[in-house]
């Protein structure tokens, strides 16, 4: 069989988990573009909130554009998935990523430096952060959607925008409810798989097409 039968692997899209290295430099480049790094980091913090180095990668990241506006809500996220341990390792990142934020930012997480931040701790307003226990409850997702209906957003470009903001649960939650009453709107479809891919919720995704089944009587393609 001729090589002409076979595409060229250099066009295959790469999968970021092929492409993380847990080795080496930690702010090295990936070979992806900033955001899908962005994405695929934040995704593993949000799975497991003690993978420090995924920790540590996304902060460095947020030195760099396009992500400084992000600094903040990666480094609150450090401190809490640290809680009251790891002073060293806080001191550390945000002497790194200090100027990268605003200064009542710095004197915020200054002020926190030597205890710490426990989960339940309340925070400033839209920081981005994962492990607010405001997004994990998904109340950034109702109001950036009160913000998106006010402004004329859709829906679709408001959860890329949670996204990529590092909101993945509130992302997730608007994504599901916009599959299930579009189910054929390509754009949310793709984002919301690459949620369950990246984050290896195969039960997330199963649960999906029952509720797909049930709603509609049929799988769109995506799903089948």
């Amino acid at each position: 069989m001729s090589e002409a039968a076979f595409p060229s692997i250099a066009v295959w899209p790469v999968d970021p988990v092929f492409t993380y290295a847990r080795t080496g430099r930690l702010d090295q480049e990936y070979g992806l573009d900033p955001v899908t790094a962005w994405r695929h980091l934040s995704i593993l913090v949000a799975r497991d909130p003690l993978d420090l180095e995924a920790h540590v990668r996304r902060i460095m990241y947020t030195t760099h554009a396009p992500h400084h506006g992000k600094a903040f809500g990666a480094l609150l996220d450090l401190f809490l998935a640290l809680g009251s341990q790891g002073e060293t390792l806080r001191q550390m990142m945000l002497d790194i990523a200090e100027s990268c934020i605003e200064p009542d930012e710095g004197r915020f997480l200054r002020a926190h430096l030597q205890t710490g931040l426990s989960r339940n701790a309340l925070l400033p307003a839209g920081t981005g952060a994962l492990l607010d226990a405001a997004v994990i409850g998904s109340a950034h997702a109702v109001r950036h959607e009160r913000v998106a209906t006010q402004v004329g957003t859709s829906q679709v470009e408001e959860a890329i925008s949670l996204l990529d903001h590092g909101d993945l649960p509130g992302a997730r939650t608007l994504l599901e409810d916009i599959v299930l009453n579009e189910p054929t709107n390509e754009i949310a479809t793709r984002e919301l798989l690459g949620i369950y891919h990246h984050s290896r919720d195969n039960e997330g995704r199963q649960a999906m097409r029952a509720q797909l089944q049930e709603r509609h009587g049929n799988l769109p393609p995506a799903w089948a």
